[in-house]
């Protein structure tokens, strides 16, 4: 009999659920004709990694209307070209918003702009409204008491709250929600120091259904575990231990090493999680070869027992790879100033500079003599190849006539998705791009000292390895 419960216990968590119909309609207002609007969604809670679901391009209108399908609800991003807000979707969904621009931000860099302004013109879903209430809720408490749970540790506080949360959401009949409101709860549990990390990790955890697409789960699960193997001093999981079983390559080794924890012994599901998150961080760890990780991160994808866990290796590797260097550098074909079509493989075979420039930016134009001294020093080697953002170019075409120079201006237009893919977050940005179109430096040095050295450095290696 507990063998078989075990097996529906294992089924439940992996079984999809039924896709249900979701429409997002509505109106845009400040936005150019051929803006793109598109629904974006974690792949997972675990990885970050984001995927398109639906978008649309408006074209001779300032209406939208998105159809899709998901199979649980969901904390997604509405995105207009660059600008992006936060939305809560269900299966089933019918909303309908009307959004503005915030143009006082617009001219200034991703970084200092504010999200959209959005307006439910059709009364929200109760789910969402219920969300929203205790967001709210959850947020003003920890406006008012952070020092007291995450500084002072006052258990008593914590103890109020959950009543006031009982008493206000005990009558809910999502299991979302349910799981939502108690997992956030759960980290104000751990501010106060309610239990020790093995008690929590019994709690919520051992055991437990896995949550791969509820938000508060996996914020839980990041914030629990990046600190579980620190403050565990007996742990056996630790960067010097990690450090000599990594470059072996071989996930079973690797695991073998988490399973002395004598609570992630018992559960092979949550383990693995933890595994990941533990490759994640250290990809990023100039003391670990990222080629070991990812290759085990590969093993995990290929020959995991459990179908999510696989998946969510996918998508750490999905994450991960793009953009690192040797990977291939996401193609665009755009027009030049003339209007002749230019695409990335039209530079193959020689080191290009894609320089991202945005008009009106005083900046771009200030860095521009730095770009040719780098062309200079470099010389026919180097390609370097303007990508602009906006209409007016008069400025730009004043230096290259003067300056004497021919590069290649290409018109980004309303293709926006292209700085995404590149991550552009400021101008000017700059990236080198190898002579088969992969990804060399990523960001380039261009004004910090020695740029032109460590620049001809890499080109010299890269010859070499070819």
């Amino acid at each position: 009999m507990k063998f078989f419960l075990a097996i529906i216990f294992s089924l439940l968590q992996v079984l999809p659920l039924l896709a249900q119909n979701v429409e997002i309609k509505g109106y845009i207002n400040g936005f150019e004709q051929g803006s793109t609007i598109r629904i974006i969604k974690k792949a997972d809670v675990f990885s970050g990694w984001d995927t398109t679901i639906a978008q649309q391009q408006i074209v001779n209108s300032n209406k939208f209307d998105l159809k899709f399908n998901i199979s649980y609800p969901v904390y997604a991003t509405l995105a207009i070209n660059l600008k992006k807000t936060s939305i809560f979707i269900s299966p089933g969904n019918k909303m309908t918003f009307k959004i503005f621009l915030d143009t006082a931000t617009q001219n200034k860099s991703v970084f200092d702009q504010t999200e959209m302004e959005i307006k439910e013109i059709s009364p929200l879903p109760k789910l969402n409204s219920d969300l929203i209430a205790y967001n709210k809720m959850y947020n003003a408490f920890l406006m008012h008491n952070f020092r007291k749970v995450f500084q002072y540790h006052e258990k008593q506080t914590v103890i109020l709250f959950t009543k006031q949360i009982n008493e206000k959401f005990g009558h809910i009949s999502s299991n979302y929600l349910k799981n939502y409101i108690k997992y956030t709860v759960a980290s104000l549990k751990r501010g106060a120091r309610m239990m020790t990390d093995q008690q929590f990790l019994l709690k919520y955890f051992i055991n437990k259904p896995v949550l791969y697409h509820n938000e508060s789960y996996g914020d839980m699960f990041h914030n629990f575990f990046n600190s579980y193997f620190k403050r565990n001093i007996k742990s056996p999981v630790n960067p010097q231990i990690l450090a000599q079983v990594i470059p072996r390559r071989n996930y079973y080794l690797l695991d073998k090493i988490f399973e002395k924890d004598s609570l992630l012994k018992i559960n092979a599901r949550v383990r693995q999680l933890s595994e990941m998150l533990v490759l994640n961080n250290y990809f990023y760890n100039d003391s670990f070869d990222r080629k070991d990780i990812e290759i085990l991160l590969q093993q995990i994808k290929r020959e995991s027992k459990f179908i999510e866990n696989r998946k969510v290796a996918n998508h750490y590797l999905k994450k991960l790879l793009n953009l690192q260097p040797g990977t291939h550098a996401p193609e665009f074909i755009l027009p030049d100033i003339n209007g002749n079509e230019i695409s990335l493989k039209s530079f193959y075979g020689k080191f290009v500079l894609l320089v991202f420039y945005k008009d009106n930016c005083p900046a771009c134009e200030f860095q521009m003599n730095g770009l040719k001294n780098l062309q200079d020093n470099l010389g026919n080697e180097l390609q370097p190849v303007v990508i602009m953002k906006g209409k007016d170019i008069t400025q730009l075409e004043k230096f290259l006539v003067a300056n004497n120079v021919s590069w290649p201006v290409l018109l980004l237009g309303n293709q926006w998705m292209l700085l995404e893919k590149y991550r552009i977050k400021i101008f000017p940005s700059y990236i080198l791009i190898n002579p088969n179109g992969t990804i060399g430096l990523i960001p380039a040095p261009f004004q910090e000292d020695h740029a032109v050295d460590k620049i001809r450095l890499y080109m010299n290696q890269y010859k070499k390895i070819k």
